[in-house]
């Protein structure tokens, strides 16, 4: 259910099928298509790295256009890998979208049932995930980085989308997108241990003073626990620390951001 689709100059994973069968759109973007240099090549979507302003703001309006979602209509937040949801409604529109002062403070996650919102976070090697409540709709998108994924930002993000959708966790699909993948997380025995503690083998790997995690592993498993169909957890299966085709912090500790993005589309019933 999730594919790599080129538009115009970039080369987005997306899902058609969703966006033609129920008219929620989602993306996740990569490093191609902007005007970015340097270590911020091609387009990076931040305004908190260090990039030019100007150029964030063209690479912005690239995405913008080639997802058909005005930019007045994006709501993002200011994330610190913590576990606060936020809801989001037609008084938060355009929060983050043209800076970054303005996105929602100290969030992770945001939620909307509200058409003609697009919710997006921004990631470099966390786990960007899209929670969608097909029903409703609903949608939530999730910045899960190790510390949130063992806090439970993603069951945190599927609770409150249920709540506002009034559906059951049966019918959410959930959309993984780029991360970086077990070869190259590497941890120490402090985090090995708490993940193993958590999760188990299927989350962590390796022997004493070298260890990898495997985040969407863990994230997979809270959501099954949750009551998510393994059916519906789809993944992009993309490292962002082995693709070039990808910002990742690991690999480039200045680099810039991708975005995660999903939209419920102007005409669905609500």
């Amino acid at each position: 259910m999730l594919e790599r689709v080129e538009r115009g100059a970039l080369a987005l994973i997306a899902s058609p099928d969703l966006e033609t069968e129920r008219g929620i759109s989602i993306a996740f973007t990569g490093r191609r298509g902007g005007r970015g240099s340097g270590p911020y090549a091609d387009l990076n979507i931040s305004y908190n790295v260090g990039d030019d302003r100007s150029v964030v703001a063209s690479n912005r309006g690239v995405v913008s256009s080639a997802l058909e979602m005005p930019e007045a209509d994006w709501v993002l937040c200011q994330q610190v890998h913590g576990t606060a949801v936020a809801d989001v409604g037609l008084l938060e529109k355009g929060r983050g979208a043209l800076d970054h002062w303005s996105a929602l403070a100290r969030t992770d996650a945001l939620v909307t049932t509200q058409q003609g919102i697009a919710l997006g976070v921004l990631t470099a090697d966390c786990v960007p995930l899209i929670l969608v409540d097909p029903g409703l709709p609903a949608i939530a998108v999730v910045h899960a980085g190790w510390r949130g994924v063992l806090s439970g930002i993603a069951v945190r993000g599927l609770e409150r989308l249920v709540k506002r959708s009034g559906g059951a966790p049966g019918g959410i699909l959930a959309f993984i997108g780029p991360h970086i993948g077990p070869c190259c997380m590497d941890v120490g025995d402090d985090v090995a241990a708490m993940f193993s503690g958590e999760f188990g083998d299927p989350a962590v790997a390796g022997t004493e003073g070298r260890h990898t995690l495997d985040l969407a592993a863990a994230c997979k498993q809270q959501l099954a626990r949750s009551g998510v169909k393994r059916a519906n957890i789809f993944e992009a299966r993309v490292c962002t620390a082995c693709s070039d085709e990808h910002f990742s912090f690991r690999r480039d500790p200045v680099c810039g951001r991708q975005m995660a993005v999903a939209c419920i589309r102007e005409g669905e019933d609500a």
